[in-house]
C-alpha cells in the first residue's frame, strides 16, 4: 500500500503509475491511499481504524521511501496508531 501524499519522484520506476504496472506482474496488488493516510495532512482515526480492518484479511506492506524509519510518518504516526487497534507492525529496511 503506497501512503506517500505525493507518489512521484526522481525514481521513476517508484512513481505511482509505474508502480500501478510492474507490481501486479509481480503478483503484488497496488492500492494507492495517500489522499487518506498520506504525510501532508492529519490522518483521521476513521483512516487507522480502516486499515486496521483491511490488514485483517491480508497482509499489508505499507512503502515508504525514508530510509531512516525513525524519521518516516508512517512509523510515528500510521505504525505507532495501528498498535493500538492490536496490529503488529515491523519495519523493513533494506
Amino acid at each position: 500500500m503506497d501512503v506517500r501524499s505525493r507518489p512521484y519522484g526522481r525514481i521513476t520506476v517508484f512513481n505511482r503509475n509505474a508502480m500501478a504496472r510492474w507490481l501486479p506482474e509481480a503478483g503484488i496488488y497496488y492500492l494507492w491511499k495517500g489522499d487518506i493516510l498520506g504525510g501532508f495532512a492529519p490522518i483521521e482515526e476513521k483512516a487507522i481504524e480502516w486499515l486496521a480492518k483491511f490488514g485483517r484479511e491480508r497482509v499489508v506492506s505499507i512503502m515508504c521511501m525514508e530510509a531512516d524509519p525513525e524519521k518516516c510518518h508512517r512509523k510515528m504516526e500510521i505504525g505507532r496508531r495501528l498498535e493500538a487497534y492490536g496490529v503488529s507492525v515491523e519495519h523493513i529496511r533494506t
